[in-house]
């Protein structure tokens, strides 16, 4: 009867430990996810000069299929091109890593990273034969592929 009682009291101790264990998981869970939606925020506000440049690469790139001999040609707008590529393979590689939330990111520079991804997706495909590095702008492309559904 003595070990039935101890027994039961062990049972109930360890559901009481796993229960707590599971609120602290899902606590930190939650912390986490809010920390990712200020590091987003954060970054939407603190790079206002970043969007009006993705509207000019986008504006710029309507009906062209850019290539690196192309951008060579005109250094403003290989400049603003790299950049604007930079900055979207930056918001991937957060969005990746989960820094950043995807919807939120998605919602405010969706557009203009599938355009640019699209328009500069050659620029891409030569830069990684160029410098025989194939992860160039992979986080990018990836995105891509996931929101606009090209491969």
């Amino acid at each position: 009867m003595i070990f039935e009682l101890l027994d039961a009291i062990s049972a109930m101790a360890l559901l009481l430990i796993s229960a707590s264990m599971l609120q602290l998981v899902l606590l930190k869970h939650k912390q986490m996810k809010a920390e990712t939606l200020s590091r987003t925020q954060d970054e939407i506000y603190r790079s206002e000069k970043m969007r009006p440049l993705l509207n000019r690469v986008v504006r710029q790139s309507q009906g062209v299929d850019w290539n690196m001999e192309m951008l060579f040609e005109n250094a403003e707008i290989r400049e603003e091109a790299f950049e604007a590529l930079n900055y979207c393979e930056y918001l991937c590689m957060g969005i990746a890593n989960g820094i950043f939330n995807e919807q939120i990111i998605k919602s405010f520079y969706g557009t203009q990273i599938l355009i640019i991804a699209t328009h500069f997706r050659r620029v891409i495909k030569e830069l990684r034969y160029q410098s025989n590095a194939p992860d160039n702008f992979r986080y990018l492309y990836k995105v891509a592929e996931n929101w606009g559904g090209w491969k």
